[in-house]
């Protein structure tokens, strides 16, 4: 069958994927098995999202002038992922989310791994990561259709033989693309040249808010903190624990503003509330949340939820605000990339950017060194005043009382 007939074939049904269908017929059709198992095996799901990076990345290498994989064994994903950020052919955003998908895929392959909200936040970072493709090494002009979530196709009688069609038709595709590659593997294009299309395809992507609440819940884990914006949430009966450092989603607040009716997360060690969080767009100003929908959390605290609460600066009820949208850092973007920290505990603290998220012992950490140093404040405190016949006036008992306390 000639590659213009499998292409058709894979138009039938509708896919996020099919914008990929004229100039990388086999991604495309990766991309639409990965929807089709979506409902039935996530597992699977995941599987294909993994070979979907997987044949991206070695087109890359297929494409590119001068573009050397790394010999032998050496030759994983994980190392042409580094050649390529090395190279400055991807940028750390888009290394992330290669990265995001192997890891996903490990886990669905060794572990078993099959959540089902994952995998759609996962597909979804699929989808982007195609259009980021695309626009780099096809169209870069093309304006993409928003992602949307496949449709469910076990109420279909014949739903198993469509599966078992769209494999053999894969492979098919596979062993036919192997054997002649397409016209656009065969231009080779300088690396400097797709360095420029990378980047400004990169700084163009725009990512949902599942998608970054689906990164943010990696980072909150990386530093420390239980975080599943899909399981670990209020509505499902998730609370507070002694032992635990808990990443609450959608803690509810006294707020009815829009959606500031409840935080994004509200952090917790222990049965102790220490802070929270705004998950934003992608491209927005993080200066602006946190003096804003942060601002509002911590002071919404519910009257029910007092007993979370560790202590009240002003209004503030929670001492610790962030705000993140799943970007790294970058200077030239810093109001819209890294994470936002700021301390509400002092009204001077000036909100500022970090590299990562605080963890919860180094929050503790933060509470306890002011905690000593309030102390070490009051010991050198001169108790002179206390005695003055015209101040308080205090017995020598009553002082010693006080400097025992």
């Amino acid at each position: 069958m000639r590659k213009k007939a499998y292409v058709k074939e894979m138009s039938r049904v509708n896919s996020n994927f099919l914008f990929l269908a004229e100039e990388f017929p086999l991604l495309e059709k990766i991309g639409s098995l990965a929807e089709k198992y979506l409902y039935t095996d996530p597992n699977a799901c995941l599987y294909k999202i993994g070979t979907l990076a997987e044949t991206m990345v070695n087109l890359m290498f297929e494409i590119v002038e001068g573009l050397k994989p790394p010999p032998g064994n050496d030759n994983t994903q994980a190392n042409k992922v580094k050649i390529l950020l090395r190279e400055k052919l991807i940028t750390k955003e888009i290394g992330d989310i290669f990265t995001r998908i192997r890891l996903s895929r490990n886990e669905a392959v060794h572990a078993g791994y099959d959540s089902f909200e994952a995998c759609g936040a996962l597909l979804e970072q699929a989808h982007t990561l195609s259009v980021w493709f695309m626009r780099a090494y096809a169209d870069e002009l093309y304006q993409p259709v928003p992602f949307v979530m496949p449709d469910d196709i076990r109420g279909r009688a014949n739903y198993k033989k469509l599966l078992d069609e769209y494999e053999k038709l894969a492979a098919e595709l596979e062993k036919a693309l192997a054997d002649a590659p397409p016209e656009r593997a065969r231009k080779r294009v300088h690396a400097s040249e797709r360095r420029r299309r990378a980047e400004k395809a990169a700084r163009d992507m725009r990512l949902s808010e599942r998608e970054v609440r689906y990164i943010i819940d990696e980072q909150l884990r990386n530093a420390g903190w239980e975080a599943d914006t899909f399981n670990l949430r209020y509505s499902k009966g998730t609370r507070p624990e002694k032992g635990r450092n808990l990443a609450i989603a959608e803690w509810p607040t006294d707020l009815t503003v829009c959606k500031w009716g409840y935080m994004d997360y509200a952090l917790f060690a222990g049965l102790e509330l220490l802070g929270v969080v705004e998950a934003n767009a992608y491209r927005n100003d993080m200066l602006f949340f946190i003096g804003n929908q942060c601002r509002e959390y911590s002071m919404g605290v519910k009257e029910e939820h007092m007993g979370y609460v560790i202590g009240t600066w002003d209004e503030y009820k929670a001492p610790f605000l962030f705000a993140a949208n799943g970007r790294a850092c970058t200077k030239e973007n810093e109001t819209q990339s890294g994470v936002w920290f700021r301390d509400a505990r002092n009204g001077a603290n000036m909100p500022r950017v970090l590299q990562g998220w605080i963890g919860p012992r180094d929050l503790l950490d933060m509470l306890e060194s002011d905690v000593a140093a309030a102390n070490k404040k009051l010991s050198d405190f001169s108790y002179d005043p206390l005695r003055d016949a015209d101040g308080l006036g205090l017995r020598p008992y009553q002082i010693e009382a006080i400097a025992n306390e």
